[in-house]
């Protein structure tokens, strides 16, 4: 009977992995959001065509609120502009709060849903998710969006 010859393995050397590990991800306070929108504010006249800011201002802005930084990673140009753009669509969403007819905005209470209103509330909340922490409270940055976005 002839002798089955082992299969032997030679080590392998796998390439070490060079994962790149995401920095931490920018971690926003309020007081951080207020830093940025008066940044914001302060150049205001910096809008370039196409009513964008210019990349000049979100670097500036990502200086003015590097001393806030409390936690979580570096805020940005590009996590300063994220954050503006996310900050707008929650303006936009509490204007469609106050536009919608028989609502009372309050800056303290929000859009002041009561028993009776329960159910418009319910049917605009599934078209609106963003909406859902202004059924009882206002939003803080409304003034400065106000200030920034004259009606």
């Amino acid at each position: 009977m002839a002798r089955k010859k082992s299969a032997t393995t030679e080590p392998t050397t796998e390439p070490a992995t060079t994962e790149t590990k995401k920095p931490p991800q920018a971690f926003w306070t309020t007081q951080d959001e207020s830093a940025l929108l008066d940044y914001i504010i302060k150049n205001s006249s910096k809008i370039a065509d196409g009513g964008k800011f210019r990349e000049e201002v979100w670097t500036g802005a990502a200086v003015a609120v590097a001393p806030l930084q409390t936690r979580g990673g570096p805020k940005t140009a590009k996590s300063c502009s994220n954050k503006w753009g996310y900050l707008f669509l929650i303006y936009r969403v509490v204007c469609q709060i106050q536009a919608v007819s028989g609502w009372t905005w309050s800056d303290e209470t929000g859009a002041s849903i009561t028993e009776d209103l329960v159910s418009s509330w319910d049917d605009f909340f599934l078209a609106h998710p963003k909406a859902k922490p202004f059924k009882h409270s206002g939003w803080v940055h409304l003034a400065k969006f106000r200030e920034l976005i004259p009606s």
